[in-house]
């Protein structure tokens, strides 16, 4: 299983969201979110939508939601509506700070905008402080065009899949820059490296046998033998001196 992603569909029931004609936002939101939640449920995500049908769920339900669960990342769906038709286009982002992981998934997700043909307004701050900031969980709120700009509507409604699939790609390159982050913060025992696959292949066996997390990489040309990840530096010299017991050479990286 990949990571935890918590798709926010805005409005839903008896808020419909902004309205233009027959467009509703509540509607378009909705059919972003069921399309995309089957793409990463099929690539491994767990994914958790706020709604699947045109209910409507308050903002505080959703948040205690994102909190029980531990999601890994929050992205929620809107769109625009200018006072006059055709005044007002383009797709923008929402985050919490302009740094981090957030600002990184923002970023994907308007790349992907931009490919389908949105004009990109930007990213912008907001400053409102609640529990899922406080507890760091990167979000984004992706406003996805102007209900009553011809332009925004013919791309939503002519490339919906490519839509879909550029937010696919866009989370997936930040899952993978997520994993980076963690593993940057992360301790790990090197027991050695080797030029034959066969080696290696040998020495994580051995390791398994004797109840060792180990794990191989190729690097450079050598396949680098590890053993855990560990969040606490206590934990890993611990585990290092049951390696050093049976004779291992290692140091923590």
């Amino acid at each position: 299983m990949k990571g935890k992603i918590f798709l926010d569909a805005g409005h839903g029931g008896t808020d419909t969201g902004l309205v233009y004609h027959e467009r509703r936002e509540k509607d378009n939101v909705l059919k972003i979110v069921l399309a995309l939640a089957t793409l990463l449920t099929e690539e491994g995500f767990e994914v958790i939508c706020s709604r699947v049908d045109d209910s409507f769920i308050h903002e505080q339900s959703k948040h205690e939601k994102m909190l029980d669960e531990r999601v890994d990342c929050v992205i929620a769906f809107h769109q625009n509506c200018a006072l006059l038709s055709d005044t007002a286009e383009g797709a923008r982002a929402i985050v919490w700070n302009k740094e981090g992981l957030s600002l990184f998934l923002a970023k994907k997700l308007l790349e992907g905008m931009k490919k389908i043909g949105f004009f990109i307004l930007g990213i912008f701050e907001d400053k409102y402080n609640d529990e899922l900031k406080r507890n760091k969980i990167p979000r984004v709120v992706l406003e996805l065009g102007y209900l009553n700009s011809e332009k925004d509507y013919f791309l939503f409604d002519q490339f919906f899949d490519q839509i879909v699939q550029e937010l696919f790609h866009a989370i997936c390159s930040y899952w993978e820059e997520q994993k980076n982050e963690i593993m940057k913060h992360l301790y790990r025992i090197q027991v050695g490296s080797y030029y034959s696959r066969d080696r290696v292949l040998e020495k994580s066996e051995e390791l398994h046998r004797r109840g060792f997390p180990a794990y191989y990489f190729l690097e450079k040309g050598f396949y680098t033998l590890q053993v855990g990840s560990f969040e606490q530096l206590k934990t890993a010299v611990e585990m290092e001196k049951q390696l050093r017991n049976y004779g291992y050479t290692t140091f923590i990286t």
